[in-house]
């Protein structure tokens, strides 16, 4: 997840390192701080209060490389 740390502006990696392994992610964009917010959202709902007990991922599928 992209909190600031690999803008082209603030990072220490090469960009076009980068921008290849931002390629190479399952939807070819880093992940947003909205994106665990909307799970963490809906698991603290309503539609969420049957999950107990379970370890998510939102990597948006980048641990599967």
């Amino acid at each position: 997840m992209n909190t600031g740390y690999l803008d082209p502006g603030s990072t220490d990696r090469p960009l076009a390192e980068l921008d290849a392994l931002r390629a190479a992610t399952p939807f070819g964009r880093w992940g947003e701080p909205a994106d665990p917010a909307r799970l963490i959202g809906w698991l603290v709902g309503p539609a969420g209060s049957w999950v107990v007990g379970q370890v998510l991922t939102t990597d948006g599928g980048f641990g599967l490389q």
